[in-house]
């Protein structure tokens, strides 16, 4: 009963299902190198400050458990909280 399961493990290509899988984990990077964490707060319930180094906008991630979102700041005007990108190099404190 075992074996062909294991038989049938053996003839799978690990590759078939996940071909284009590489262009995607590129532009993944990509963007893990435009966002930068400037801020973070919680464990189980977080909160997180990221700012497009591109643009300057910054954008709010509330995270608890499963679920999540990701919204741009305002400010009090409804207009974008703008950060220079020229000055989110500084470390998050965690």
């Amino acid at each position: 009963m075992f074996y062909p399961a294991v038989k049938y493990w053996n003839t799978l290509t690990v590759s078939s299902p996940y071909q284009g899988a590489g262009k995607f984990f590129e532009e993944v990077f990509k963007l893990a190198e435009r966002f930068k964490k400037i801020y973070t707060q919680g464990v189980m319930s977080v909160i997180e400050i990221w700012v497009d180094t591109e643009t300057g906008v910054n954008y709010l991630w509330r995270e608890h458990g499963y679920s999540g979102g990701l919204t741009p700041m305002l400010d009090a005007d409804g207009k974008p909280v703008i950060t220079d990108p020229n000055n989110v190099g500084f470390k998050v404190e965690e």
